[in-house]
């Protein structure tokens, strides 16, 4: 379940650049492991929820989804990973977005 939104703490602020460069950082040390890549990026993306800041965490969904893709994978992980960016963009006022996203 996603997180509700609220006005993030001033601490929380102070997080996205070392949120980003973590990201950045998992892009170099785990690409050999593309599926270990998605998780992380995956798990980044989600801890903008409760900062209610879609566009950054956006690109690392998408960035995990396709890593998925790519590696091959079509099981549950990757249904899940397109239910969870379904509820991403609804949450994000996105229904058009989420359509695509939703698995039967």
């Amino acid at each position: 379940m996603l997180h509700a939104l609220t006005s993030p703490a001033p601490a929380e602020l102070h997080a996205i650049p070392a949120k980003a460069a973590a990201a950045a950082r998992a892009e170099q040390e785990l690409a050999a492991d593309p599926l270990v890549l998605a998780e992380a990026l995956n798990t980044l993306g989600y801890t903008y929820f409760p900062l209610a800041i879609y566009d950054q965490a956006e690109p690392l969904l998408l960035r995990a989804l396709e890593l998925r893709r790519d590696a091959g994978e079509h099981s549950a992980a990757m249904k899940s990973v397109s239910g969870k960016l379904a509820l991403f963009y609804d949450q994000w006022g996105r229904p058009e977005a989420a359509a695509r996203y939703r698995t039967p």
